[in-house]
């Protein structure tokens, strides 16, 4: 599985696989149905990021053309139940809004903290000896 080393790098293959395939609007060419594998990772504001399989193209294209045109990050921090995950800022949401409405009810954007990096990241070092 793929780590790019930031969003931009990660958003440079996206578009390029989506120019691969044409008629797909997810990353697993899949029509409808969760897929919560792991796509890719990407590292951004200091953590490690898995992007599911069934994440849509536009959201991720919208968020590198916001940041490519402001360098302002097109993300902030959500929660789900669970998780952190990254939500696109609400100028990136209205642009998607306006593209199709079905993004008012759903993000089709499926990004969360990678399990592993957060856990290797919240243990606290015991065995520090001077």
């Amino acid at each position: 599985m793929p780590t790019y080393d930031s969003f931009d790098e990660f958003a440079i293959a996206v578009q390029a696989h989506s120019q691969a395939h044409p008629d797909w609007f997810r990353l697993d060419g899949r029509k409808k149905g969760g897929n919560q594998n792991a796509w890719a990772y990407f590292r951004h504001g200091g953590r490690k990021w898995k992007v599911d399989a069934d994440t849509r193209f536009k959201p991720i294209l919208m968020a590198h053309e916001y940041w490519s045109n402001t360098k302002i990050d097109p993300f902030r921090l959500g929660r789900t139940d669970k998780r952190d995950c990254l939500v696109v800022i609400d100028a990136v949401n209205a642009e998607l809004v306006k593209s199709s409405a079905s993004y008012r009810r759903y993000k089709y954007l499926y990004i969360f903290g990678d399990r592993n990096a957060d856990a290797a990241l919240s243990i606290p070092d015991v065995n520090h000896t001077r």
